[in-house]
């Protein structure tokens, strides 16, 4: 079964919230090679397109976290007051 825009939008706005403000970090890939891509949280629906186009065409792990303007910028993992 493939995921659904629809359903990973909802499931963001669950965890996150309607206003949250920071960027969605989707990490996706096989065989232990990941590409992490940013998406401001505002344009949610286009990290959502990107995890279904990701697992559509191979099976294909996806995650994602909500980093602040400053762990996007630096390339940290640690959300550092902005």
């Amino acid at each position: 079964m493939h995921p659904n825009t629809d359903e990973i939008i909802t499931h963001f706005e669950s965890l996150f919230g309607m206003e949250a403000d920071g960027y969605l970090i989707v990490a996706a890939g096989t065989g232990g090679k990941f590409r992490h891509t940013g998406f401001p949280f505002s344009d949610r629906h286009l990290a959502a397109q990107y995890m279904v186009e990701q697992t559509r065409s191979q099976p294909t792990y996806a995650a994602f976290a909500l980093h602040n303007s400053t762990a996007y910028e630096t390339g940290s993992r640690k959300n550092e007051p902005d």
